[in-house]
């Protein structure tokens, strides 16, 4: 019994010594590497907010009654 055990706790740190080399070789592309780069940056997060809400003010303006808004933006 004591053999088989040990034998399951070397099985065990062997497997999890080999999926962790396996994860250690894994490998990114360039554009991977820019989009996380993008997405964990704030100041592009922030200024794609800006982004958003100047288009939805420009639309919402487009969608106003008046036609010189219209011209305006356009």
């Amino acid at each position: 019994m004591r053999k088989f055990l040990w034998f399951m706790l070397f099985i065990l740190v062997f497997s999890f010594n080999w999926t962790y080399t396996l994860w250690a070789i894994q490998t990114l592309s360039l554009e991977d590497v820019i989009l996380i780069g993008i997405k964990n940056n704030p100041q592009i997060n922030i200024a794609s907010k800006i982004k958003e809400q100047y288009f939805y003010q420009k639309n919402l303006v487009k969608s106003e009654f008046f036609p010189y808004l219209y011209l305006e933006y356009s």
